[in-house]
Formats: C-alpha cells, structure tokens, sequence
C-alpha cells in the first residue's frame, strides 16, 4: 500500500509546486502600485524641455526641447517626489510645490484629452494620457511661479529656493 500513498503523495506535491509556480508568474506580471495601463504617447518619444532664466516677471523661460525616450513606467519611478499630475478637469495633484533650482519635474496628463500646460512662461502640449519633463531654474531666487491647464490659470504653484 505505500507505494500507492506515495504516487498520491508526489501527485499532490507536483500540484502544489505547479499552483505555486503559477502564482508566482501572475504576481510578477502585475505591476505594483502602478496605474492600469493605458496607451502612453502612442508609442511616440517623450519631448524633454528644460526651463530657464529669462528677464521677464516670472522669471522661467524654456529653452528648446530636446528628445529623449522615456516610458511612462520610467517616468513615474523616476519623478515620483517631482511630478505634478492634471486630472479630467485640470486640477493639478499636488497644487503646491517646493523644488530647488535646477529641478527636473514631470508635468503628467491624466485625461483622455490634449493639455495645454503652462509653467512660467513655456507652455507644453501634452496628448492624452502623456507626460512632459521639464527643469525649473532661475537665477533669482527665491522664486514663485503659478502653473496653468488649458483655460483654468493658476491651478498649481512652484516655489524655487536655493
């Protein structure tokens, strides 16, 4: 009779092994504290912009993009202390902001419909579901500027410090 206990015994294990095995897979397909996917740039490259010091009030003024690949996946792990996110109805999350000088931030677009967003005075088209990168910068500091979604203005502010 043992022979017959141990066959069940090795089956059940071989189950147990294979369910565990399936588990562990299924697990690292899923993405932890990530959103759901959705399609992110439309496979396009991120445009990556810098903003700097101009003579105008505000003080921010944005040199010319320049590219760079980065998934979104990427960019929230990347920014995640630095990024500044605008729902369906241009809120931004968080609406305050403190950053050094010389800080790159994401800029995240968080509804199904093309953003104007305007930092200072460089404004950033951003489709649908996207983002962009900026760096924030002034020569005179400390310095608060408001951030503007579509035709909502001042939904977030930035202060620049040392």
């Amino acid at each position: 009779m043992e022979p017959k206990n141990n066959k069940n015994s090795f089956l059940v294990i071989g189950i147990l092994v294979l369910f565990g095995v399936g588990i562990f897979f299924w697990q690292a397909s899923v993405k932890k504290g990530e959103p759901e996917p959705v399609p992110i740039q439309n496979g396009e490259p991120t445009t990556v912009s810098s903003i700097e010091n101009s003579k105008e009030k505000t003080g921010v003024k944005a040199s010319a993009p320049t590219i760079s690949v980065l998934s979104y996946s990427e960019a929230l792990l990347k920014y995640r202390d630095f990024r500044i996110q605008f729902n369906e109805t241009c809120q931004a999350v968080p609406n305050q902001m403190t950053f050094k000088n010389n800080t790159t931030i994401m800029l995240d677009n968080r509804s199904g419909s093309m953003r104007a967003i305007k930092v200072g005075t460089k404004s950033y088209s951003i489709k649908p579901y996207g983002f962009a990168i900026a760096t924030v910068s002034s020569k005179e500091l400390p310095l608060s500027f408001y951030v503007d979604c579509g035709t909502s203005q001042n939904v977030a502010t930035i202060l620049l410090q040392k």
